[in-house]
């Protein structure tokens, strides 16, 4: 069961600066299944050691699939969390896999997207949500009739 829905309009505070880090995989056609399956199994234990140990720096993480990509976004602390995440032995090891066994498979594509996201420069509103995505990493706030159109939230100066 997913976390309960809070029964309010709340906005995300904007007053945090953080990463957004995007990694996903493509299945390229059938014979991309097994190795792209094979590489995504890896992920659980990267996602529970990230989750686990808040000293690593990543805030908050989804996974989707809309086929034929499956994906996770995550937010961090810093880009230098992150990049020493990504140098880390766990990371290191399934991309070491990775490349050893589908680098050269065209069944299967990798990506990656990395946003640094300063304070002030982003908005966001939740309608009967549980904290969600720049909600859960930047705190969130009652909205106001000063915050309730996006231009007024995302022109807004940042939280103290």
């Amino acid at each position: 069961m997913s976390e309960p829905s809070l029964p309010r309009r709340v906005i995300a505070s904007n007053s945090s600066d953080f990463v957004l880090f995007r990694i996903g995989m493509r299945f390229n056609g059938l014979r991309g299944i097994g190795p792209a399956l094979k590489t995504f199994v890896r992920m659980p234990k990267m996602l529970a050691e990230q989750q686990s140990n808040p000293a690593i720096g990543m805030l908050w993480s989804t996974t989707s699939l809309s086929w034929p990509v499956i994906s996770i976004t995550q937010y961090w602390r810093s880009f230098e969390e992150l990049e020493r995440y990504a140098h880390a032995d766990t990371h290191i090891d399934s991309w070491k896999w990775f490349n050893k066994l589908g680098r050269n498979n065209e069944g299967t594509g990798i990506w990656h997207e990395t946003y640094r996201i300063s304070a002030g420069t982003y908005e966001a509103i939740y309608a009967n949500m549980p904290l969600y995505g720049l909600a859960a990493v930047a705190g969130s706030e009652a909205i106001s009739p000063a915050t309730a159109r996006a231009r007024a939230r995302i022109e807004r100066e940042p939280a103290a």
